[in-house]
């Protein structure tokens, strides 16, 4: 039977167990601090890549820190008209939104999937 998305392997689970503090760590500099997390993604990227679960959330956190980035920065461009201060306002709730879903989704030990939210 083919192993679940949900479910990982017994090495999968102690890499996983391993790392699971500076995961959620950097899910909550995502919040106040994104550029230390982006860079402590970026570091550590090649030893979360022996673990599905850790890899997804990786990938989930640089996502978020890029799309984000463009989203704020089309706001910014287009803020001397009022869609320019909206489109900031979706960007962020959506940002927040991605950043607490992937913390729990860590909390739980569950991989991250690739939708945009």
């Amino acid at each position: 039977m083919p192993e679940d998305f949900h479910t990982t392997n017994g090495a999968d689970q102690d890499i996983v167990a391993k790392y699971k503090s500076l995961i959620l760590v950097t899910y909550g500099l995502f919040i106040f601090f994104p550029l230390i997390g982006i860079i402590i993604c970026y570091v550590k990227r090649s030893s979360f890549r022996q673990s599905m679960v850790l890899d997804s959330h990786i990938a989930w956190l640089i996502r978020t820190f890029w799309f984000s980035l463009i989203g704020a920065l089309i706001g910014v461009l287009l803020s001397f008209a009022f869609i320019g201060n909206v489109i900031m306002f979706v960007v962020s709730i959506w940002y927040l939104g991605r950043v607490i879903k992937g913390g729990l989704a860590m909390w739980d030990e569950k991989p991250m999937g690739t939708g945009w939210f």
